[in-house]
């Protein structure tokens, strides 16, 4: 039979192609296209054959039943996609259950729970019932397209970010021989810049006449400290020394599915914040608001097990008036990060100011010293960050700016130790510039 007649038998039928004197089949597996020969001449009833084996390939695939090795032992892609005999099978629900309590041991209950949201949507999009071993890259970057379609970035890459931790768990246990973890490519986001209060802005909320005075030390103190919002929150008067004009932040308020709780600031550091003029005189007004109020016991979440219970005093309270004896103090006494927020809101907007989020205060704080001239090292200790390249990266903008400035004050300290430039120096060398 020649080679025309041959292509006739198979034209038509999709997945089936004559390759030299022989036929195969052609099919999709773990999102590679996969050429068959099956060593079998281009006769009618081979050709019906082919056909009916592709079919019973595809519905393996589809079922998950599919094994590479077994169906084409001497087929070069069997090496490269077909089982081997140390890979295991799991169902990707069966692999979140296993991999979760694993990462829990390095991450926060916070985080946990923000992984576990992440997966979950990840796995259900996935199809939880599906074996791991039978994922392919397309599905990854198919689930990639779902997401981004309905979600923000920077919700979708945090998604990502759990998923290929996961995978590259699945990778390392063997129960997938394909690198899908490289799959789950972050999509770029622009990075949200501070937008920290004016001098004028600040005043005008200062000087609204609306203003609670118990409000206003709150803001004071934000502004001229740095302090993050649930560390301002969890401040307590027994973390206060208004004589050495100092306040020890060693606790945070953070948030997780059971509600808000105590822990250490973040990086579990604590740390000794020297308190500015302004910041100072606000804590001393405070004290006639809640310094006079009976102490209550929180109790201090220091790692995932180890707790400490605290006898303490809020500085800042979201009411004046003593809480009934039912009352939990976390919701009561302590200001809540939506009751705070909504504050906040309240008095920008009557102050005709532009809405930004309270957390700019600790960026008002950082922008403002930089742009006087504060030690970096000493600034980025106050805000609690473990080194001050963090520092430098997000806020070089406002040091940029000053550099003209930073250049003459240098000059001037320079010149008051006794360096003079060649024009002013009476004796300048003569081959000088």
């Amino acid at each position: 039979m020649g080679r025309v007649e041959a292509a006739e038998l198979v034209k038509g039928i999709a997945g089936v192609e004559v390759h030299g004197n022989s036929l195969r089949i052609i099919f999709s597996y773990k999102g590679v296209r996969c050429r068959e020969s099956l060593g079998l001449a281009p006769t009618k009833k081979n050709v019906k054959f082919a056909v009916g084996l592709r079919s019973t390939v595809l519905h393996e695939i589809k079922t998950k039943y599919f094994d590479y090795q077994a169906r084409f032992p001497d087929s070069s892609n069997a090496a490269r996609l077909g089982r081997t005999d140390t890979l295991k099978e799991i169902k990707l629900e069966k692999l979140k259950e296993k991999y979760l309590p694993i990462k829990a041991a390095d991450i926060g209950t916070q985080t946990l729970r923000r992984y576990k949201d992440g997966l979950k949507v990840c796995v259900t999009l996935l199809d939880g019932e599906s074996m791991v071993s039978s994922l392919t890259p397309k599905d990854i970057y198919r689930l990639r397209a779902d997401l981004i379609a309905t979600r923000k970035p920077a919700t979708l890459n945090h998604y990502l970010a759990c998923l290929r931790g996961m995978l590259e768990f699945a990778e390392a246990n063997r129960y997938t021989d394909l690198k899908l973890s490289e799959c789950c490519k972050r999509f770029k986001i622009g990075k949200s810049q501070p937008y920290p209060l004016e001098l004028e802005e600040y005043q005008r909320i200062m000087n609204d006449p609306l203003l609670h005075p118990s409000h206003r030390n709150l803001i004071t103190l934000s502004v001229y400290t740095g302090l993050r919002t649930g560390e301002a929150r969890a401040l307590a008067w027994e973390d206060i020394d208004l004589e050495k004009g100092t306040i020890k932040v060693q606790r945070n308020i953070a948030k997780d599915d059971d509600g808000e709780f105590f822990k250490l600031p973040k990086t579990d550091s604590i740390r000794t914040i020297y308190l500015l003029p302004p910041a100072l005189e606000a804590l001393k007004a405070q004290r006639q608001y809640t310094k006079l109020f009976p102490v209550i016991d929180i109790v201090i979440h220091l790692d995932k097990q180890a707790r400490e219970k605290q006898t303490v005093r809020p500085v800042f309270r979201p009411t004046t008036a003593l809480p009934h004896e039912n009352h939990h103090a976390i919701d009561s006494v302590w200001y809540s990060e939506s009751s705070l927020s909504s504050q906040w809101r309240n008095i920008l907007k009557r102050c005709k100011v532009t809405y930004r989020r309270i957390y700019q205060t600790r960026h008002t704080f950082a922008s403002w010293q930089l742009t006087a001239h504060g030690n970096i090292a000493f600034i980025a200790d106050q805000m609690g960050h473990t080194d001050y390249s963090m520092l430098v990266k997000k806020y070089g903008r406002w040091m940029n700016a000053e550099s003209q400035n930073e250049v003459n004050r240098i000059w001037l300290a320079l010149e008051n130790k006794g360096h003079t430039s060649c024009k002013a120096a009476k004796n300048c060398p003569k081959n000088a510039p």
